[in-house]
């Protein structure tokens, strides 16, 4: 299964050449563009993954990818976090937004075309390193119905990483899902 994380690796050195404005300042219309063209990516780099993993062939609808991709969180999509963070002359907001995002949008991606392709089950899967969050190496290798929530100890839930209502359960969160029939 191919992941975005490698993409990511490079991502600090984009965002430091992130489009900027006359004035030098990053550009936040710009930058939100170059999000969203990330996350294009990351969409159909899951979706395709979904089709390899069970041999199936599924079409991609655009009113899909903008509902995944444009999720509103906390009274704001992804656009207006980003135009914020550029405002505000926050590369690193900014890297943290794009990881968080990829790594959201990968997974409800993912669940998304695993329930079209007939998968039974999902397990919460982690990188299994020093840098797993405490309350994501509690959910590692938890298996659960394809419509089951996962929840931490400390009662946030969700049905795919990066879907927590606390941030601190989203933001940099490298965990995703495995699915069996």
């Amino acid at each position: 299964m191919t992941f975005p994380w490698d993409e990511i690796n490079n991502i600090e050195t984009t965002l430091v050449t992130l489009p900027k404005d006359e004035n030098g300042k990053l550009d936040p219309e710009r930058c939100a563009d170059e999000i969203l063209d990330f996350l294009i990516f990351t969409y159909i780099l899951a979706h395709d993954n979904i089709e390899e993993r069970f041999g199936v062939s599924l079409e991609i609808k655009a009113e899909d990818m903008y509902e995944i991709i444009y999720k509103d969180i906390a009274g704001e999509d992804f656009v207006q976090r980003a135009r914020k963070w550029a405002d505000e002359g926050k590369p690193s907001a900014l890297t943290f937004l794009l990881e968080t995002e990829t790594n959201r949008v990968f997974n409800e991606t993912m669940l998304f075309y695993a329930d079209k392709a007939g998968a039974g089950t999902k397990t919460w899967r982690t990188m299994e390193d020093d840098r797993v969050r405490d309350t994501h190496a509690y959910l590692a290798d938890m298996e659960l119905p394809l419509d089951g929530m996962f929840f931490t100890y400390d009662g946030d839930g969700a049905e795919a990483p990066g879907g927590f209502i606390l941030p601190q359960n989203n933001v940099n969160c490298r965990c995703w899902l495995d699915f069996d029939r």
